[in-house]
């Protein structure tokens, strides 16, 4: 590989960031769950996992349209930090939201995360061929969509064991997520 076909660093950072923030949307969106059938029992679990779900995906429908034309207009790096800026307070909140017990305002975290999620995906996109060439965008678009399957992969196996290793401690998990959305 020549060094003109090598992507750029800044391609390599921002591929780092996406995989954190896909890999801690799929750890809390677990969290979040597991936390939810915890609070209102077993019985909830397939009514409230579908709840969970929704909450995970209206966001993206809602406001991912709007974050498009938001990446259009002002730069995609500054859309990048904010929405990184703001996954670190969600999660934040969402650790108040384990320590009180708060099934709502548990769901209503997953639902601001995914609403962060939304902001950041068209800036995510969009910037690639401000980093790379016109002929490495194919193969960078390959790095993204493979970093994010990883992150989906690992962050539905995380949850669970995250959860089990911390035995129930939802807020004390959170603050894994924390971490996560930090080192993103």
């Amino acid at each position: 590989m020549t060094a003109e076909s090598k992507l750029s660093p800044s391609f390599f950072w921002l591929n780092a960031t996406q995989f954190f923030g896909a890999l801690n949307d799929n750890i809390f969106k677990l969290l979040a769950t597991f936390f939810v059938i915890s609070v209102l029992g077993k019985d909830e679990a397939q009514r409230m996992s579908g709840v969970g779900g929704l909450l995970f995906a209206i966001p993206f429908l809602l406001f991912t349209p709007a974050a498009g034309v938001l990446a259009d207009r002002v730069s995609k790096r500054h859309i990048i930090v904010l929405a990184k800026a703001l996954e670190i307070g969600v999660m934040l909140v969402g650790v108040a939201a384990f320590a009180v017990g708060h099934v709502w305002m548990a769901f209503g975290v997953l639902f601001l995360m995914s609403a962060q999620s939304s902001l950041f995906g068209p800036a995510k996109y969009g910037i690639i061929p401000e980093l790379v060439g016109r002929d490495q965008l194919s193969r960078a678009n390959s790095f993204i969509v493979l970093m994010t399957y990883v992150a989906v992969i690992l962050g539905t196996g995380a949850g669970p064991a995250i959860t089990e290793r911390v035995g129930g401690h939802f807020a004390v998990a959170a603050l894994f997520c924390v971490g996560i959305a930090v080192a993103g």
